[in-house]
């Protein structure tokens, strides 16, 4: 199905799509459409983090003419499926959604998918990058890809194995000049993910924790007290 073509994002939403694409989220182009949608998948475990998200985007486009919101997601609900994992066959619940397609992803696609794969793919100018990583993008990238591995420590991960070591060490520059963060590459599995510092804690904190600690089951991936 096709779109009109200036369909414009929520603020807000502009800047959570930021976050998701950076993370677990990605976008779809049916061969017969000219414009992407959105879709996204969680465990049962995040299944309030899911329906968080559903209600951000089911009326997400902003229409300038009448001052409203429109639909972006034609669901009721998100959709639940059963899933084997990997390892020792156990039967796991996931939940998904996906907006119709938009226009307004425009922008993004062509910063995530720059060769018009269907496999996620930075853009070689990275320096766009820069001015789309805010507060709001920051913490539903962290919710997606963060970790806190030591519950002794308030140091913590951003899980960016898909990216390559320049991008992360980019993505690095980008938190440690704009956000006074401290933070670093490392390897895990021959892959890059780049450490967040102790010492950042106040910061990082500070700017992500007031959109977070909307969702109960991210405490286990940082410290709500």
């Amino acid at each position: 199905m096709t779109t009109t073509k200036n369909e414009i994002l929520k603020s807000e939403l502009f800047q959570i799509t930021r976050g998701l694409l950076l993370g677990d989220g990605n976008l779809q182009k049916p061969k017969t459409c000219k414009y992407y949608r959105l879709r996204f998948a969680q465990n049962e475990l995040r299944k309030d983090y899911i329906n968080h998200l559903f209600n951000k985007y089911r009326y997400g486009l902003e229409d300038t003419n009448i001052g409203e919101f429109k639909p972006l997601i034609r669901q009721y609900k998100p959709r639940v499926y059963n899933y084997s994992t990997k390892v020792n066959k156990l039967l796991k619940k996931s939940y998904c959604f996906e907006t119709r397609i938009s226009s307004a992803f425009n922008e993004h696609a062509e910063i995530f998918y720059s060769d018009q794969s269907s496999k996620k793919k930075l853009c070689k100018d990275l320096t766009c990058l820069y001015n789309l990583i805010t507060p709001i993008s920051l913490a539903y990238w962290y919710m997606d890809d963060g970790t806190w591995p030591n519950k002794k420590a308030r140091s913590f991960v951003l899980c960016t194995h898909a990216y390559r070591i320049e991008e992360v060490e980019y993505l690095s520059e980008i938190l440690n000049n704009k956000f006074n963060l401290k933070t670093n590459l490392g390897i895990n599995r021959n892959q890059p993910i780049l450490r967040i510092s102790a010492k950042s804690y106040n910061i990082f904190h500070e700017l992500i924790f007031h959109t977070i600690k909307k969702i109960p089951s991210m405490k286990s991936k940082f410290p709500f007290n």
